[in-house]
């Protein structure tokens, strides 16, 4: 089962930002407030995700607090380092029993965020309001993942098997067919493309490749190839073919590195704490990444995995 841990990895990849990327780590938490009391800070529950427009502008999300008017997304904008909670008002028909918002993506003026019980929303007025787009979708378990690469192409995955396309911003959704070898009820965690492949990974070592935009059932089973990761709860790509893959291990690396589209993975280099449960990694090019689990410091590698030091992080004072 998913822990809780990614929500501190994801806290610190949201509400931290690098001062200077030659710095190789030095990062300041961010305020987070309410919209209608700007000047006051609060601490938020555990966030597990981010989507950047831009530099200045995006969403983060993670467990929310319907019934006491928390949504459980926070949005930036440009010139303002704060992070506000927005409504659960904003969010037309949201159930006051919603807990948990796990998966965020923005492009633009557009947003998505899904979460539990097979719930999906998007905004396309930068998160003034929000709408429920779950048209094709049957799922009623968790949505863990949601990526869009454009504003009318994504994807989102879940609980069970969960695994859905669309062309059209999210309009509708068109349910993928999982490849032979890959049960119906595997948990599927986090979906990603930088090109014409989209990759899909998941609980018991699960990793798939597949062409949604061309047909539902083009996916290939690449998990015979992956490493025994166990959950890989975590990918990043670059193109159809370089990327990278986190989760849970036994001794040795917890993140691995493809440059065949997936048909094979080596080893991140030195520097990363063995045993643990990596549920985060990102890279911005071939040679600067970031990767972390639980509680303890991110890390970051500037030549391509080779190897890997811990960063610092200097909280805000307490309010």
């Amino acid at each position: 089962m998913r822990t809780a841990f990614r929500s501190f990895v994801f806290t610190a990849l949201c509400m931290i930002v690098p001062m200077l990327l030659s710095a190789q780590g030095n990062w300041v938490q961010q305020p987070t407030a309410l919209q209608s009391n700007p000047n006051t800070f609060v601490q938020v529950g555990g966030l597990w995700g981010i989507a950047m427009t831009d530099t200045g502008s995006g969403f983060a999300a993670g467990y929310a607090s319907v019934s006491n008017g928390f949504s459980g997304v926070l949005r930036k904008q440009a010139g303002n380092p704060t992070w506000f909670v927005l409504p659960a008002s904003s969010f037309t028909g949201l159930a006051p029993s919603h807990s948990l918002w796990s998966g965020v993506s923005a492009v633009g003026n557009s947003a998505w965020v899904c979460g539990s019980n097979g719930r999906l929303y998007r905004t396309t007025d930068n998160g003034a309001s929000w709408n429920s787009a779950t048209n094709g979708i049957t799922a009623t378990s968790t949505l863990f993942d949601v990526f869009f690469k454009s504003g009318t192409e994504g994807m989102v995955v879940g609980n069970n098997g969960a695994i859905y396309y669309t062309s059209d911003g999210g309009s509708t959704w068109i349910p993928q067919t999982l490849p032979a070898g890959v049960s119906a009820t595997t948990a599927l965690y986090a979906v990603h493309s930088a090109g014409n492949n989209w990759f899909v990974s998941g609980e018991n070592s699960t990793l798939i490749r597949g062409n949604p935009q061309t047909s539902a059932t083009s996916w290939v089973d690449l998990s015979g190839g992956t490493p025994a990761l166990g959950l890989i709860e975590a990918l990043h790509f670059l193109d159809d073919t370089n990327g990278a893959i986190a989760g849970a291990t036994t001794p040795g690396s917890g993140v691995y590195r493809t440059t065949n589209a997936g048909n094979s993975f080596a080893a991140a280099g030195s520097g990363l704490a063995s045993g643990q449960n990596y549920n985060a990694v990102h890279f911005i090019n071939n040679q600067y990444g970031w990767t972390g689990y639980g509680s303890q410091p991110l890390y970051v590698t500037t030549n391509g995995g080779q190897s890997w030091s811990s960063t610092t992080t200097t909280p805000l004072p307490a309010q």
